[in-house]
């Protein structure tokens, strides 16, 4: 993931959820260890209504990213990022039980 990303859902968490401190702590501690910030290169593209949603497109490109799972409806408008479906947490989940995710194209 990115900074700009690790702290959009930590956010998210401390807004929505009402976590404690401590819960806020390790959140943030779990986003570090999910893997190697991600750094995008070039200019992020221009394609939500929201500008402040087009570095998580830039991430999902970069990374060739399976799957976009999001509440946001600046992003769930869209369905797809070039190949990458946006999907909603309870799309996911439709899909996940389908076992869909377990071949290499599932959309």
């Amino acid at each position: 993931m990115s900074k700009a990303l690790n702290t959009e859902v930590l956010n998210f968490f401390v807004r929505k959820v009402k976590t404690t401190i401590d819960e806020k702590h390790r959140i943030a501690k779990f986003l570090d260890e999910l893997g190697p910030e991600i750094v995008p290169k070039g200019k992020p593209p221009v394609i939500c209504r929201d500008k402040n949603d087009n570095h998580v497109l830039h991430l999902v490109q970069t990374c060739s990213a399976r799957i976009l799972i999001s509440g946001d409806q600046d992003l769930l408008v869209l369905k797809k990022h070039e190949h990458t479906p946006i999907l909603t947490p309870r799309q996911f989940l439709e899909v996940l039980n389908s076992g869909k995710l377990d071949g290499e194209n599932f959309a």
